[in-house]
Order: C-alpha cells, then structure tokens, then sequence
C-alpha cells in the first residue's frame, strides 16, 4: 500500500490561472452588464412602446449607470433633457445596471395612459422591456461577452 503522506501537490499555478480567471470573468461581467444598459436605454427609445416625444425632453434625461457610476446619457435632440449624472448609490460591490429617465413626469408618463402623439408612443417603455427582453439580453449580449472565457 503507497504512502499516501508522501504525495504532495503544488497548486501555486492553478491558483494563479484561477485568480487570472476571476479577474477577467469580472471584467468582462462588467462590460457586458454596460451593453445590456445601453442596449435597454436604446429599445426605451426606439422601440415599441416608445418613450414619449413631444418636445425630446423626456427622451434626451435617459442615462445608464453600472454599478453606481454614470456610463452613457441618452442623445439631447435639439439639446433637451437633462439625464442624472449623480452617482446611484451602489452595494457593497454588487454589480448592477441602472437605466432612467429624468423629468419630473417620467414616472407619470410610463404608468398612465395618454394621448400621445407620436403613433408608437406609450406607456411601459422602459420597465416592462426590460422584462420582456432579459432572454434577448442575456442570449445576444451576456452569454457572447462571457462565452469562451479562459486562463
């Protein structure tokens, strides 16, 4: 019968590979968690129901913030709205995506039923999406971005 007291394994190598990998995954998680913002940002305004537009306003205060930090604004046509650039308080080192309007009617607006005028208008622009595009998110832009990952 071996010695089993004599068998030793040296794991500093795989140790290393393996905080190289955790440093990436977090990288690349980042990163993919930012496209999804931008991509939800972008399907509130462009797709339907849209974010109201009258004056651009509402559809110029958009922002994106990924884990606490500003990281994208919607476009100001004609220079209107004013987006949140104040840091989103974030949790002890959760990562997390953001995704808002700024107009003190915004919430209003997504709720209530109106008459818009702009045909593609509506409410539920924003949060509903997110829900009804999470497989499209994660599928197209999460799985991609973390899809071969390697030490």
């Amino acid at each position: 019968m071996a010695d089993l007291s004599l068998i030793t394994f040296d794991a500093t190598e795989f140790l290393r590979r393996l905080e190289l990998l955790n440093v990436r995954f977090d990288a690349r998680a980042e990163r993919a968690l930012g496209k999804v913002g931008l991509q939800w940002l972008h399907d509130a305004i462009m797709l339907p129901p849209t974010v109201p537009l009258d004056e651009g306003t509402l559809r110029g205060s958009g922002s994106v913030h990924l884990s606490g930090r500003l990281v994208h604004t919607s476009p100001r046509p004609g220079g209107q709205g004013t987006p949140n650039t104040d840091p989103v308080p974030a949790e002890g080192g959760k990562r997390f995506v953001v995704v808002g309007f700024n107009t003190a009617y915004a919430a209003h607006l997504h709720e209530l039923a109106h008459h818009f005028q702009e045909p593609s208008a509506g409410t539920g622009y924003l949060g509903p999406k997110g829900v009804s595009r999470a497989s499209f998110y994660r599928d197209h832009i999460l799985g991609p971005e973390l899809k071969g990952l390697t030490a």
